[in-house]
């Protein structure tokens, strides 16, 4: 997240500000009263949060980069479309557009 907000031109000290946004976060689960242990969280951000949607749209936003098939985007869904002339060649397409995406969630 944070070296996507470097390419977009975010700057220190709000680029600073972002990574303790970010950064050192811990989580637990309560149930009837019992918690878990405590957890470092590394992705995602708070939930509730003023900047999360924003800040998820910036992160997905270059996941159609390179795609060969039509991306659809609602919010959180994705889904590739494409028209089937040849099912073969299709499932090459699709299956190759799969793999970026895959890396690109690595």
């Amino acid at each position: 997240m944070l070296r996507k907000l470097e390419a977009l031109g975010v700057q220190s000290p709000l680029l600073q500000w972002c990574e303790g946004y970010l950064r050192n976060r811990k989580q637990r689960v309560v149930i009837d009263g019992q918690g878990s242990d405590w957890r470092t969280i590394t992705s995602g951000v708070p939930q509730g949060s003023v900047l999360r949607s924003l800040l998820f749209l910036i992160y997905i936003n270059d996941i159609t980069d390179d795609l060969a098939s039509l991306p659809l985007i609602y919010a959180d869904d994705t889904t590739l479309l494409e028209i089937v002339d040849d099912p073969v060649v299709l499932a090459g397409r699709l299956n190759s557009d799969l793999y970026k995406i895959s890396v690109w969630a690595g």
